[in-house]
């Protein structure tokens, strides 16, 4: 915004109520639900026509009323401010109070109709306190003179009660400021910590690595003897197993022979026996009598002429 004064336009009957309570508030009237209310300010340094007032006559017939006919029913009044405490042009306010774009094109089309300059208004969503009033003016019918009712004393010592409290916040901000500055120092000394303690997790990761990679190659070399040495000792068990199995046969053979020899002096026994017997059939009996004596089973047709031999080898394999 320029130099230009910022004024908030107003009548007699509204600026006792705002001395009142030493606040301007926002409007609220004639505004939609969603509508943010806000405090209306305007350039124009003679008069704001948005601020005209619609006056009934005697005959019941409504109109608008000026600057120069507003005195004859209400004074014309005004408040200089600070320019600072109303930041939002027109079109910031279209664009942040929610008013919908119908309502916006009508109050703009009015205000046009109405002789007023929309690039001169000027908003504030928040009520304005009189420690940003620079001046109050009521018009005499021809300029804008001082208000004699408002005591800029109470305006000065509020403005210096302002200051006081600014003193304090700006102390406080101070104090927030140091705090701030040792809890960045604190920060930092976290800071470090954290990263001294990320370092120390990539090393004990790259360290866990390096184990995992030394066992791997480690199952890959355990695998690798095993599979160098698994031929010899199946080659060595092998030749075990065809010696162990020589062994079973020549002991087999060595039986084998041994009972043929067995059989053999067996069968040259009886040939001998049968000799004697057919030699000495009185000696039958005197051998039946020594095999019941030492309880071995014999046929009564031992030395029988039709199978003497068979009888010995009965005899032979039962003494045997």
């Amino acid at each position: 915004m320029s130099n230009k004064r910022l004024f908030h336009y107003t009548v007699k009957s509204r600026l006792d109520l705002i001395l009142a309570d030493r606040i301007i508030k926002p409007a609220t009237a004639m505004i939609e639900p969603q509508e943010r209310p806000a405090t209306w300010f305007s350039f124009n340094p003679l008069w704001e026509n948005s601020s005209n007032k619609i006056i009934s006559s005697s005959q019941g017939i409504y109109f608008s009323c000026g600057l120069e006919d507003m005195a004859k029913y209400d004074l014309p009044c005004r408040i200089e401010v600070n320019p600072s405490c109303a930041p939002y042009d027109w079109n910031a306010f279209k664009r942040l109070s929610g008013i919908s774009k119908l309502m916006a094109e009508a109050l703009f089309e009015s205000s046009i109709e109405g002789g007023c300059n929309p690039l001169d208004w000027w908003v504030s969503f928040d009520s304005v306190g009189s420690r940003y009033w620079w001046a109050i003016e009521c018009w005499n019918g021809k300029n804008w003179e001082p208000y004699s009712g408002w005591d800029i004393g109470n305006a000065v010592i509020e403005l210096s009660e302002y200051k006081k409290q600014a003193g304090k916040l700006s102390n406080q901000l101070a104090s927030v400021q140091a705090q701030y500055k040792n809890a960045q120092f604190v920060i930092g000394g976290l800071h470090n910590s954290i990263q001294a303690y990320l370092q120390k997790i990539n090393r004990l990761e790259s360290d866990n690595n390096e184990l995992r990679q030394n066992i791997y190659n480690s199952q890959i070399e355990y695998q690798r003897l095993i599979d160098s040495h698994t031929p010899s000792v199946l080659e060595l068990e092998n030749q075990q197993l065809r010696l162990k199995k020589q062994n079973i046969k020549d002991e087999l053979e060595y039986i084998i022979l041994e009972n043929d020899e067995l059989k053999k002096t067996q069968d040259d026994q009886c040939i001998m026996f049968s000799k004697i017997i057919d030699g000495n059939n009185g000696h039958v009996r005197y051998l039946q009598s020594i095999l019941r004596k030492h309880g071995i089973p014999f046929n009564n047709s031992i030395g029988h002429e039709n199978n003497p031999k068979s009888n010995m080898k009965g005899i032979m394999v039962a003494i045997a």
